[in-house]
């Protein structure tokens, strides 16, 4: 019975029921504003893990980004042995199932470099290590199919692997930290991209050196870094505000534990997602999911993987799923899986 009509039945002679039906009305409006305030809808956590078709080989400290036609590419990485590689893999994924192909292989073998997907299309690759130098070269890879033409881009300032690669809002790439082979380092570069050309120009240092970290554009603009090794295990996370090449740091909400050798991912609704990694003395299965508000992270503890991994990567497909490949429990995995995230509940 609706208000109005409830009020029509007050209209009734009689004093007694006018008084009852004007007690009555009141109290439920109240009762539904406090049901409405107590069902505000909360943004979901994650359905639960689902394994994938695995890799083709085991692969850690490997990179991997999706391509503007939705496929996953996995490039290089350390193999079952800890050999590094120069194999690049394709994955089609179609639900919780990966087709996964063979692509061209880098120039060279590589781990600890990063991979990112350019405006037009390309992946661009940077830094890294074949297991004895570290290297500050690049590569610009154009996609045909399953066929990548990888070209020589211009060099970063220095040598570097466990660092951060992020494409900013306005097409430049920025890379954080990472090694040069003398501990975690704080430095920020910006490469302004024309052709196979980058100009590579200093930006503002991270406020503490890190390798190992993360490090993912949010919706806003900002680059979120996370976690990684400085000097120890850390549990920080920065917000950088970027403005040529100036960076803005400021603090944010520490994640729950520290955290290094994780992988990070933005998903849909904008909330950042750590997965795995270690805490400076295990492998992890844990995932946390954090809602970001100015320089405030509302983190909670979400689906656990179903095992323990360090040095995976992740990403989100079109479709909005998750997904995470390889990493290693102390013994290099292929195993692939792949996530939903559970919609908004009271």
């Amino acid at each position: 019975m609706n208000i109005k009509a409830s009020w029509a039945m007050c209209g009734w002679p009689l004093l007694g029921l006018v008084w009852s039906c004007a007690m009555v009305v009141p109290v439920w409006a109240q009762v539904g504003h406090m049901f409405a305030n107590w069902c505000t809808p909360r943004p979901g956590g994650l359905a639960g893990w689902v394994s994938s078709t695995a890799l083709p080989a085991a692969r850690f400290y490997h990179a991997s980004a999706v391509l503007n036609d939705s496929r996953i590419l996995v490039v290089a990485g350390l193999d079952a042995s800890s050999v590094p590689q120069a194999t690049t893999y394709f994955g089609t994924a179609s639900g919780t199932t990966i087709t996964w192909a063979t692509g061209t292989a880098l120039p060279a073998v590589r781990g600890g470099h990063t991979a990112n997907v350019l405006s037009d299309g390309r992946v661009l690759v940077t830094g890294g290590y074949d297991g004895g130098a570290r290297y500050a070269n690049t590569w610009f890879g154009t996609i045909s199919g399953n066929t990548i033409t990888w070209a020589n881009g211009t060099s970063m300032p220095a040598v570097r692997d466990g660092h951060t690669a992020s494409i900013v809002s306005d097409g430049r790439v920025l890379v954080t930290g990472g090694t040069n082979g003398s501990g975690a380092q704080t430095s920020t570069w910006f490469g302004t991209i024309s052709g196979n050309t980058i100009t590579w120009v200093s930006g503002t240092v991270l406020p503490a050196a890190r390798y190992y970290h993360s490090a993912n554009t949010l919706p806003d603009g900002r680059v979120l870094v996370a976690g990684g090794d400085g000097g120890g295990i850390q549990s920080t996370t920065y917000f950088g505000t970027v403005s040529g090449t100036t960076i803005t740091w400021a603090s944010g909400t520490a994640l729950l534990a520290p955290r290094y050798l994780h992988a990070a991912s933005i998903v849909s609704d904008g909330r950042v997602l750590i997965s795995g990694g270690n805490d400076g003395g295990a492998t992890v299965s844990t995932n946390w999911l954090g809602s970001i508000s100015g320089n405030t992270i509302d983190w909670s503890v979400t689906a656990d993987l179903p095992a323990v991994r360090f040095l995976p990567t992740a990403g989100r497909l079109s479709n909005g799923r998750i997904f995470l490949t390889g990493g290693s429990n102390g013994t290099p995995q292929a195993n692939s899986y792949v996530v939903l995230i559970s919609p908004s509940s009271c």
